[in-house]
């Protein structure tokens, strides 16, 4: 059995995408918790593999996790994060098919990343946000150190 296609017949999503694309389930997710209002919180708990390090955490949305950020910082260091917040609201606003927008990154909280026998950081507080393209595999739920 072959996975190639003929020209009359599209390709499988589910079965056929190209390695250089991200995984089409994995950006549905993605793209719902991107659709979500800003306070909002998805919290869909993923493991994903990026490049041989493992990154766990929490889903949400660019604005969301940005938010989290922000909380994180002390008054005055906020790099900008406060415009940029402003910035993607408006972009949003701008937009006519923002329904149909694919996204590139994939925006995690409460985020650690699984280093040798050890989480870093050991409590899971950190925003995370990676390339979806550079996933190379994920699965649903957090890993835990118990």
């Amino acid at each position: 059995m072959s996975n190639s296609t003929t020209p009359d017949e599209a390709p499988n999503p589910a079965t056929s995408v190209p390695a250089s694309e991200p995984d089409p389930t994995l950006g549905a997710f993605v793209a719902a918790a991107e659709r979500r209002g800003s306070e909002e919180a998805f919290g869909v708990p993923v493991t994903l593999w990026v490049g041989g390090t493992i990154v766990t955490g929490l889903i949400q949305n660019r604005r969301y996790w940005a938010k989290a950020i922000l909380a994180g910082l002390d008054e005055g260091a906020t790099f900008g994060f406060d415009r940029l917040l402003e910035v993607w609201e408006e972009a949003e606003a701008s937009d006519p098919d923002h329904e149909n927008r694919v996204y590139t990154f994939v925006h995690l909280t409460e985020a650690r990343t699984f280093m040798g026998s050890q989480f870093v950081p050991e409590s899971p507080t950190m925003p995370w946000r990676g390339r979806l393209d550079a996933i190379d595999g994920w699965t649903f739920g957090t890993l835990t150190s118990e």
